[in-house]
């Protein structure tokens, strides 16, 4: 018990760490990194505390679950608060309120359908023959319907109440922005154009790996 909680507070301040380091590289303003923080802690705190309440015992395998939490859940809200910074231009007289409405309007049903199929597969692991597995299925899946649910109303709510935030330089146009923003237009408009090849050339490459 005691080397997996060493692991813990090993594992989780470097997730954190990381995690923060590349939401300030991508999204460049503390905003955006503080929201989607503060869901991602939250989440990690629901499903940790249901450990006690449920009886059960921190396993090596529920030692990844804030991490993997980290990695999965920060998707929902990282993906509002970009949007948000893409229609936050300088020609659009939108307030705060009014611009989390449009960006929650665009992106929640796609937020909803992602967070499902996600919680659902966590789900799966309860079929799992070792119980440690099978719990974490059970955190996990909790942990995740947290975000999913926080990234569409506490996420939001925080962007709508704060003043509106300085248009991010380059966001929203293909032409200003950096080589990555470049590089993810060119890979969007790839895919859009060659829909047919792209899903042929996802199904074959999964039959061939399902082969091994």
């Amino acid at each position: 018990a005691a080397s997996r909680g060493k692991t813990y507070s090993v594992l989780a301040p470097i997730g954190l760490a990381v995690m923060l380091g590349f939401l300030f590289l991508a999204l460049r303003q503390a905003r955006a990194v503080f929201i989607p923080f503060s869901v991602q802690v939250l989440s990690i705190i629901v499903s940790l505390g249901l450990i006690p309440l449920l009886g059960w015992k921190i396993q090596m395998v529920t030692v990844t679950l804030p991490v993997m939490l980290l990695a999965i859940g920060n998707d929902h809200t990282v993906h509002l608060v970009a949007r948000y910074q893409d229609e936050n231009i300088p020609t659009r007289n939108l307030s705060a309120a009014a611009l989390t409405k449009k960006v929650l309007g665009e992106l929640g049903f796609p937020m909803l359908t992602a967070g499902i199929t996600t919680v659902a597969g966590f789900l799966c692991l309860l079929t799992h023959v070792v119980i440690p597995a099978s719990q974490l299925g059970v955190l996990a899946s909790v942990g995740l319907g947290y975000v999913m649910l926080a990234a569409g109303s506490f996420a939001p709510a925080m962007m709508a109440m704060l003043p509106l935030a300085k248009p991010v330089r380059g966001a929203g146009t293909a032409e200003q922005a950096r080589w990555l923003d470049k590089l993810l237009h060119a890979n969007a408009r790839f895919v859009l154009r060659n829909k047919r090849l792209v899903i042929g050339a996802s199904v074959v490459f999964a039959l061939v790996a399902s082969a091994g």
